[in-house]
């Protein structure tokens, strides 16, 4: 008995070892935020256009010397711009009612998002970025790829896809609403008004 002894105590003593030490689990990691809301805006922008735009772009920044190369950054960038109607800016005055009619004057379409995609670009190669830095030279291709997106995007007519889609939505939706026959025009900007 004395020589099973032992035998019993290193048992127990390995078995609280392994469970002190491997056994047991570590307790989960703790997180502790501060979070504020910092503003709080009511939203009346109807989107109505989403372009999904990609664009290989090559930044180069001059160097100033001949000595020094250029520096050169090329980027693959995927990146969105939506149309939207802002309808918090539609006044009562802007709703014309007759017994079979209703026109309604919505303000200019607008662009009110632009930008890249950032987990969908990537950056495709650098060159000779030691100097300036790599990630100044990254950031200032992304931001003209985001002014290149806006441009894109205007010049592909998304105000004018966004107004036929406030027309394919709104006057349907309106004329169900309301019994009557809806007619839609937009504001210009300089406050002038086009009529679809």
């Amino acid at each position: 008995m004395f020589k099973i002894l032992p035998w019993v105590v290193i048992l127990i003593l390995g078995g609280a070892l392994y469970y002190f030490a491997i056994g047991r689990q570590a307790p989960p990691p703790e997180v502790s935020f501060a979070t504020v809301i910092e503003k709080v805006e009511a939203m009346g922008k109807m989107q109505l256009v989403r372009y999904q735009i990609s664009d290989a772009v090559e930044y180069v920044k001059p160097s100033g010397s001949r000595f020094v190369p250029d520096a050169k950054a090329m980027l693959i960038v995927t990146g969105e711009a939506i149309g939207c109607v802002d309808l918090s800016k539609v006044k009562q005055t802007d709703l014309l009612k007759t017994d079979s009619t209703l026109t309604l004057v919505l303000p200019a379409p607008e662009l009110c998002v632009f930008k890249v995609d950032h987990k969908k670009s990537r950056v495709y190669d650098t060159k000779f970025t030691r100097i300036t830095g790599q990630t100044k030279i990254v950031d200032e291709a992304f931001e003209k790829a985001e002014s290149q997106i806006e441009k894109t995007a205007l010049d592909n007519g998304i105000l004018e896809e966004t107004k036929k889609n406030a027309q394919l939505i709104l006057k349907p939706m309106l004329e169900q609403l309301t019994g009557k026959k809806v007619a839609i025009s937009f504001a210009m900007p300089s406050e002038k008004v086009e009529k679809l």
